[in-house]
């Protein structure tokens, strides 16, 4: 199973049960999302903006 945060979810609900559940990642543990898509991108465009405007 993937280490990205979208897989969360499903890593939690055999682990509930009491199996065991493994990790299997091509690259850095987390996955693009984690290391250079939407994460750090949504962090980037947040701090680029003029402080009157974040919410």
């Amino acid at each position: 199973m993937a280490a990205a945060p979208v897989a969360t979810p499903l890593r939690c609900a055999p682990h509930r049960l009491g199996l065991t559940v493994g990790l299997i990642e091509e690259s850095k543990v987390g996955g693009t999302c984690l290391h250079n898509g939407c994460i750090p991108t949504k962090a980037l465009l947040h701090a680029a903006e003029p402080r009157g405007q974040r919410t």
